[in-house]
């Protein structure tokens, strides 16, 4: 930045509510491109605050704010924020004032109720901490571990301090995220839909997801479903509205379900006749064709001279049928020979 070697300044960052004595930036993390900045004395009496920023938010390199994250559960002096940690979709704020300078952890995910919505899914205190431990003043995620420090904690009465390891899976069952679109096909027309990437995730990190077709309501059996890619298939057999139901299932077998609905429709077919007269207007001899057919449909009326090899077809005139259920189509053309026909728009 602003030559080799140079480690120049990119941009300064504040937050969009800043205040004085908010401390933003007492404790920072960076990963992927979204940096966390803890804020511990944000808020009503020091309850604190952590805010998300991002390299690109509000344009390229911008480093623009994301989000404000807070507690669940703010309080006074909580000093959430004190330490905050990321590593890919899961961000780890400290609360180390919190319940008597006990503290507890706070965990984000990025895609927990929505699209990178950034929103808690946990908060964890173990057991054994107590009053004065200061559980939470350090964090660090990496892979599927956290790791918490409490500086003051008791270890055989003793106040030397210590530091928990956890495993970052909490067995919280998958969400349903975008909403599944409902879709029309003609029974003679294949179907062919792909539940859209994103439409479910879970907060557990790094989970895999399964899906399959729910058993109620029962899905018909021209419908094919490829689990691996997530595509339904087939042509359909029946016109009716027929709901399915698809499930995602963790590694801990815990679901969330989401549904749509294949509409089958019948392509409507158009009736319609014609009548062809002739009229004379001086010297000329004009054709006259009427098209009887569905008030309000639309015609175009076309000719040929020929109906053998390579047909081409003319067009004359286009018209709509009026209430009494016929258009009138009129042609000057001189021939001795003339087919036309007319065709629904």
């Amino acid at each position: 930045q602003g030559g080799s070697g140079q480690w120049g300044q990119v941009k300064k960052i504040t937050a969009s509510d800043a205040a004085i004595g908010d401390n933003l930036g007492a404790s920072i993390s960076l990963h992927n491109g979204v940096l966390v900045a803890g804020a511990p004395f944000s808020g009503a009496n020091d309850a604190g605050a952590a805010y998300l920023f991002t390299r690109d938010t509000g344009g390229a390199n911008q480093w623009g704010q994301l989000k404000k994250l807070t507690a669940s559960d703010p309080a006074a002096n909580n000093h959430f924020g004190d330490a905050v940690s990321i590593y890919l979709d899961t961000v780890v704020v400290g609360s180390p004032q919190l319940t008597n300078n006990t503290g507890a952890v706070y965990l984000f995910g990025q895609n927990y109720g929505g699209a990178n919505q950034w929103n808690q899914f946990d908060r964890f205190q173990p057991s054994t901490v107590t009053n004065q431990d200061f559980f939470g003043a350090a964090v660090a995620v990496f892979d599927k571990t956290v790791v918490v420090g409490a500086y003051n904690g008791l270890d055989s009465g003793v106040r030397y301090g210590t530091a928990f390891m956890f495993r970052l899976k909490f067995g919280n069952p998958p969400q349903a995220v975008l909403p599944l679109a409902n879709q029309t096909v003609t029974d003679i027309a294949p179907l062919a839909y792909t539940i859209p990437a994103g439409a479910f995730s879970d907060p557990d990190f790094n989970e895999t997801l399964t899906l399959s077709v729910g058993a109620v309501p029962v899905v018909p059996a021209w419908v094919n479903f490829d689990p691996n890619t997530g595509a339904f298939t087939g042509t359909p057999s029946a016109v009716g509205s027929f709901p399915i139901s698809v499930v995602a299932t963790d590694t801990d077998g815990l679901t969330a379900s989401n549904s749509f609905t294949v509409n089958v429709v019948t392509i409507p077919v158009e009736s319609h006749s014609m009548a062809m007269g002739f009229q004379t207007f001086g010297l000329n001899r004009v054709t006259v064709v009427t098209v009887s057919g569905t008030p309000g449909t639309t015609y175009k009326l076309q000719r040929t001279a020929s109906l053998s090899g390579t047909v081409v077809w003319t067009d004359v005139a286009t018209g709509t049928v009026d209430g009494t259920g016929s258009v009138a189509f009129t042609d000057s053309t001189v021939a001795d020979v003339m087919f036309y026909r007319a065709v629904p728009q």
